[in-house]
């Protein structure tokens, strides 16, 4: 039954109208801009000209494409040619090499300088050196005189004890009470 009222609808003469109509709409829609507007199968580009620079100076690639070349598959042709190498990779090696030959040359002179400090350090240490073995001998002198003084003494006051003992047994002295 459904079948019935779909197919009616279809053969109806308003539905074949409005179907006919949308159809003749839709192709004067797509045919309105070759009716309105000029086209033809080669096109000129009427744009404004414009300078192009690149980043560096040079001139165009003797590679570019002529007029009507065509390609089989795409390629990449570089645009512009360098008059001049580019020197910037360059340029900031100098620049590292000046910076590494400025830090080596300090850290040349800090050695320097601290090689310098260490051979004076060095000198003063053996300066003292000299100096302490030099007044330890002197020291070592001194007591050696200090003990040959009180070996004298000693000597002295052995021999004044041995005459005082001789002429206490003699009876020429009296006897000294030893304190």
């Amino acid at each position: 039954m459904v079948r019935l009222h779909v197919e009616r609808f279809i053969r109806s003469r308003v539905v074949r109208r409005a179907l006919a109509l949308g159809i003749i709409a839709l192709s004067g829609w797509a045919l309105l801009p070759y009716v309105t507007y000029r086209i033809a199968p080669s096109a000129f580009v009427n744009a404004e000209l414009m300078r192009v620079t690149a980043p560096f100076a040079g001139q165009l690639s003797p590679d570019l494409p002529r007029k009507g070349e065509y390609f089989q598959q795409s390629r990449v042709v570089p645009m512009v040619g360098a008059r001049s190498p580019d020197r910037r990779h360059l340029m900031d090696l100098d620049q590292q090499l000046a910076m590494s030959t400025k830090r080596a040359e300090l850290a040349r002179r800090q050695l320097e300088e601290i090689a310098g400090l260490d051979r004076k350090l060095g000198e003063r240490s053996e300066d003292y050196r000299l100096g302490m073995v030099a007044r330890l001998n002197h020291e070592i002198g001194e007591t050696e005189v200090e003990k040959g003084g009180c070996l004298a003494e000693a000597r002295q006051r052995n021999d004044v004890a041995g005459r005082m003992e001789r002429l206490v047994k003699l009876g020429i002295s009296s006897q000294i009470p030893l304190r």
